[in-house]
């Protein structure tokens, strides 16, 4: 009799999902992209349209950079599709640093994978640093900041230097008037 009772309750039960299943799911992959990113339904457009015009410009920026390493994601799909395989690499290069914790036998090819995951991470290239187009815009800033450094340093030389010729001047008359007074 519980052997009746137990297949009468298996059969009863409720069919659930595969855990793993569920999390590798679109629907969980974007809910997780947007409650990771704060973007809370409070303030998202109800329209799926809509929410793929504000969630990208956000998730996505458009590259600053003129050479970007890769194309911008132009749907949540391609949005998600890029993060779940910028995870899986970070999860690989994790799983290789953790199998060899104290061995570090090649550091170079552990720099390039960073600067890969960084690369992918940001759109940039050469591991995060900047391309040549914000070098260049940059350039000219540095330029401008040095100049202006150098004018401020000058400035405020010609400024001690006035004050040490007044103080001498002052010093000067004040020992002439009190010679004078002796006198």
């Amino acid at each position: 009799m519980a052997s009746a009772v137990a297949v009468g309750r298996a059969a009863t039960r409720a069919v659930r999902p595969n855990k793993r299943t569920v999390q590798s799911s679109l629907h969980n992959t974007l809910s997780s992209l947007i409650s990771t990113y704060h973007l809370t339904p409070t303030f998202a457009p109800l329209q799926p349209s809509q929410l793929e015009s504000y969630i990208l410009p956000i998730l996505a920026p458009s590259p600053t950079i003129a050479y970007s390493a890769r194309p911008r994601p132009s749907t949540i799909q391609d949005l998600t599709t890029c993060h779940s395989v910028l995870d899986s690499e970070r999860i690989k290069f994790n799983s290789n640093h953790v199998a060899i914790q104290d061995l570090q036998l090649d550091l170079q090819g552990n720099r390039k994978r960073v600067r890969s995951v960084l690369d992918k991470l940001h759109g940039t290239s050469n591991g995060g640093l900047a391309g040549l187009h914000t070098i260049v815009q940059n350039r000219g800033k540095a330029v401008e900041w040095a100049q202006g450094l150098e004018q401020a340093k000058r400035s405020k030389e010609s400024r001690e230097r006035e004050e040490e010729d007044e103080l001498k001047g002052f010093n000067e008359a004040w020992e002439e008037d009190t010679r004078d007074n002796r006198l």
